[in-house]
């Protein structure tokens, strides 16, 4: 805070940095650097989880659009705050973690949709009355457990990422055919290069880029289908529950719980 205090007096201002209100097109412009850093990560979960509980490709939008319409009112209540308690009143954007991709896929496959939807429930009204004590407890998690977490969840969903580069599910016909391999290399090495060499936000974005040159090249090659693109809309609302009842079971609950600590840490 006293850094903050420095920093405000050394630029002859009484407002620290963080308080600053920047003009309307530089908030523009930062703030669409924000949303492009966060996009491809926030559609990645709800595309795995609604393919692993076999939702229909209408209904993966509307997964995707109500993920977006929650990190958008997560990212305000955040950075405005909403009384004493809701929000750390810093300028933090939300997306969604690949925590907690795993367990709701396996949620998703032993109990539905609506397992999920429960268990989100319970485990987001757990970890809001928990917040104030578990934030204590990060001083107990040295950085190795941290990384050890980390990589962890990298490693558990390369199997989601391993049926995308074959095509898609190992069912189908046609999975791990040399030519999507081709494509999944060349996407990759893509990325990894735009990552180590470039910098700002353009290294920020790298797996955004990386998607869209990956895409371009394909088309090149193979015939792509944009029907759906074109029967959706470009202002979607999310519907309340549109594929099932929340179902409220132990096990789900607490597996989602575990998960939520461990974001919170």
């Amino acid at each position: 805070m006293k850094d903050i205090a420095n920093s405000a007096s050394q630029n002859g201002s009484s407002t620290a940095p963080v308080d600053e209100i920047l003009p309307v097109t530089q908030m523009i412009l930062y703030g669409l650097q924000h949303v492009l850093v966060m996009y491809a990560g926030a559609v990645a979960v709800p595309l795995v989880v609604g393919n692993a509980v076999g939702l229909p490709p209408e209904h993966i939008i509307l997964l995707i659009s109500a993920d977006l319409f929650i990190c958008g009112a997560a990212t305000i209540v955040q950075s405005l705050g909403v009384g004493k308690w809701l929000g750390c009143r810093l300028p933090l954007i939300q997306g969604c973690t690949f925590a907690a991709l795993i367990p709701m896929v396996l949620i998703g496959k032993e109990y539905g949709i609506g397992g999920i939807s429960g268990a989100v429930i319970v485990s987001g009204i757990f970890i809001l009355c928990c917040a104030p004590w578990i934030s204590k407890l990060i001083r107990f998690f040295p950085k190795v457990v941290m990384g050890s977490i980390v990589t962890l969840i990298g490693m558990s969903i390369m199997p989601v990422a391993g049926g995308w580069i074959g095509g898609g599910s190992s069912e189908m016909s046609g999975f791990g055919a040399p030519f999507s391999l081709l494509m999944a290399a060349i996407t990759l090495v893509i990325i990894l290069n735009i990552y180590t060499f470039a910098s700002g936000v353009v290294k920020n974005t790298s797996v955004l880029i990386g998607l869209i040159i990956g895409t371009v090249l394909w088309s090149c090659f193979k015939p792509l289908d944009f029907s759906l693109v074109h029967a959706t809309p470009w202002l979607h609302l999310p519907i309340l529950m549109p594929f099932a009842k929340p179902e409220f079971h132990i096990i789900p609950v607490a597996l989602l719980s575990m998960v939520m600590v461990v974001v919170m840490v």
